[in-house]
């Protein structure tokens, strides 16, 4: 029997629940899909916080998805990342956590780190910039059918 996968959205202030927010207006309930909102309170503690959810998840596996390479969210989770059941994902948006869960939830013999590898490839793509010039060749080419 495969680990139960869990997913945490955590970025600095909201954001992760922002996102879960959107997330559950889009998609619907997603069950293992939880957030965690940094800094909005006086006394947080990050390294407490991380501590205790690597803990808490340590029979599952686990996907962290932070907004900010380099942020320290993002670099107090990179500590629990080697070799564990630990999956760090970075860049967090509404599409890249759309993916995730529709493909975590439809996985069949997919390891967790094909899963992520996979949806960081695909969201890749998704990032437009949509001035002018990409929306009218954009016309353009349906009304040439």
């Amino acid at each position: 029997m495969s680990k139960k996968i869990e997913i945490v959205l955590i970025g600095h202030g909201k954001i992760g629940s922002g996102v879960l927010s959107s997330l559950k207006l889009i998609y619907g309930d997603a069950q293992n899909v939880t957030s965690i909102d940094t800094y909005v309170e006086k006394d947080f503690n990050l390294v407490d916080t991380a501590h205790n959810l690597i803990e808490k998840n340590k029979s599952n596996e686990l996907i962290v998805v932070t907004d900010l390479f380099g942020g320290s969210v993002n670099n107090e989770f990179l500590k629990y990342t080697n070799g564990s059941n630990v999956y760090l994902i970075t860049g967090m948006n509404l599409a890249l956590v759309l993916d995730l869960v529709s493909k975590v939830d439809m996985r069949q013999n997919e390891s967790v780190e094909e899963i992520v590898k996979s949806v960081v490839s695909d969201v890749k793509d998704s990032i437009k910039y949509c001035d002018d010039n990409l929306i009218n060749s954009s016309i353009q080419k349906d009304d040439d059918f």
